[in-house]
Order: C-alpha cells, then sequence, then structure tokens
C-alpha cells in the first residue's frame, strides 16, 4: 500500500504515520507533500529521509494548483492520498481521479478532530470544547464531495474534565490522532488487500 502524505501545517500527523510505519514492508509512505511554502513540516522533516515536495497553492488557480499536485502524485503507483492537517478542500474533479473500481471507494483519507457528525470544518477541537457534550472525539473517514461527510472508518470519542482548559484538551486530542490514523490505515489495509 503505497501513502502519499498531504499537509498544511506543523506536520505532526504527517510525522508520526512517516515513523510508524518506516520499518513496516506492506504500508509505505512514498512522498509528503505541502501546499505551503512557509509549513512547519518542512523543518520537521528536514533530517529525514524523505524530501517535502512543496506544491504551492498559494494565490494559484485551483485547477491549475490540482493539475500539478496530481502530477506529482501520479509518479506513485497505486496511491491513497492521506490527508493529515492539509487545509485545502479537493475538487471533485481531483477526488474521481483516485476512485478505485476494484475497491469501489477513492483511495483519498481524511483526519479531523472532532467526533463526526460533531462539528465538521475548521474549529472543530475549539467547538467541540465549548459545546454541551461531554466528549469530543478524533475521526478518520474517507473524502467525498463534502466537507468531513465522508464515510467512516475509524473514531474515538475523548471524555471532557473539569479540569481541561482549552489547551489541555486540544492535547488530548492530537495524543488521540496519533493513536487513531495509523490504525485506521491498518485497518485499510486489511480490508482493501489482505482480504482481495
Amino acid at each position: 500500500m503505497n501513502i502519499v502524505i498531504l499537509a498544511s501545517g506543523s506536520g505532526t500527523n504527517a510525522m508520526n504515520l512517516y515513523r510508524s510505519f518506516l520499518h513496516n514492508e506492506k504500508i509505505n509512505v512514498r512522498k509528503i507533500i505541502t501546499n505551503n511554502p512557509k509549513a512547519g513540516i518542512i523543518n520537521r522533516f528536514s533530517n529525514e529521509d524523505i524530501n517535502i515536495e512543496i506544491i504551492s497553492s498559494v494565490n494559484e488557480n485551483k485547477e491549475i494548483f490540482e493539475n500539478k499536485l496530481h502530477l506529482e502524485i501520479s509518479k506513485v503507483d497505486r496511491p491513497w492520498l492521506i490527508l493529515a492537517g492539509f487545509m485545502k478542500i479537493l475538487s471533485a474533479d481531483f477526488l474521481n481521479l483516485f476512485y478505485d473500481k476494484k475497491l469501489e471507494q477513492n483511495r483519498v483519507i481524511n483526519i479531523h478532530p472532532s467526533f463526526l457528525p460533531h462539528h465538521p470544518g475548521l474549529n472543530a477541537i475549539e467547538k467541540s470544547f465549548q459545546d454541551e457534550n461531554v466528549y469530543g472525539g478524533v475521526t478518520v473517514h474517507f473524502v467525498d464531495q463534502g466537507v468531513d461527510t465522508g464515510e467512516i472508518i475509524l473514531q474515538s470519542k475523548i471524555l471532557k474534565s473539569e479540569v481541561d482548559t482549552l489547551e489541555k484538551y486540544t492535547d488530548k486530542v492530537h495524543s488521540e490522532e496519533y493513536k487513531l490514523f495509523p490504525k485506521a490505515i491498518e485497518i485499510i489495509y486489511e480490508k482493501y488487500y489482505e482480504n482481495h
């Protein structure tokens, strides 16, 4: 299973995935791409044995950006796109390029820091922290044409505590992401590769 990670920010989830599968013979991180020339991920990976490709979406026409992105991704054989803090909504045309008839699914996966369907979109951690539910959560899901509406692969609840500050709660969410994301990718591998 070949993975291409797309990220826009600090790259903590990307690094966690990269290290989780570094010595895995079945699941391989082949490429890491950022759309943000100033992203922290570039520094984070400076000492790792993999290059960060920069395909800037800054002031770029969406169609041109997605064409460049597809060109780079297509250098990898049957890639799965893993969105790890990728802050661009991909077009339906782009997503359709990764539809796999054999799998009956597109090969694009995202992680979202809430217990979907609660709080799709931006600022999910803050919204989860402030709502009336006693829990928030993390969700890994397939990407479709909506915002965080794709089929759920794996999710977990995070109980809120009265002593939680937003900062403490945010740390809990990130910690859960680091556990859940690799596990979800392993589930995908078992479902679509070992059973076919």
